[in-house]
């Protein structure tokens, strides 16, 4: 069964002026990730744990 894909990225605001602006989700290569209509599940994880993905 595929359940979707893992993506490492850091969000950013475009505007960080403004408090309500959306955040925009950045790859390695500074390259914005598209979130598509659907269910979008989003981890935050410590920069110092450490992660296995099943």
């Amino acid at each position: 069964m595929n359940y979707g894909k893992v993506y490492d990225v850091r969000w950013v605001r475009e505007t960080p002026q403004q408090t309500r602006d959306l955040l925009v989700f950045i790859d390695d290569t500074g390259s914005k990730v598209p979130l598509h209509p659907g269910m979008t599940w989003i981890q935050l994880v410590r920069l110092d744990a450490s992660v296995q993905i099943d």
